[in-house]
């Protein structure tokens, strides 16, 4: 019995640095690096891991394995928010300047 609960915990930690990552927001804006908020990034999942690491948790040794396999796989998903969001952008500030202004 142990062992199934061992084992279903570990399967619900697999991957959560990518999950994490799928569940931020989309950045709107190139010039984000000034934020303090986080935004969906390639492999985000691995980089949420090496955060882990520096508060010294295991958790972050445990997951980065599985982050890494999730978030090659999901590689194709995070291309299109991040691009998606890039054109909503550009085309905000290109077509329709004027909805930007208050």
């Amino acid at each position: 019995m142990k062992k199934i609960i061992l084992y279903t915990i570990m399967i619900t930690l697999c991957g959560c640095g990518t999950m994490t990552n799928l569940g931020r927001p989309a950045s709107l804006s190139a010039d984000y690096d000034n934020t303090t908020e986080k935004y969906i990034e390639y492999y985000g999942g691995v980089g949420f891991d090496i955060d882990l690491l520096d508060e010294s948790i295991a958790l972050g040794i445990i997951d980065m394995p599985f982050s890494l396999v999730f978030d090659t796989a999901t590689l194709p998903v995070v291309f299109f928010i991040k691009s998606s969001a890039q054109f909503a952008a550009y085309e905000k500030e290109t077509v329709h300047p004027q909805a930007t202004q208050y």
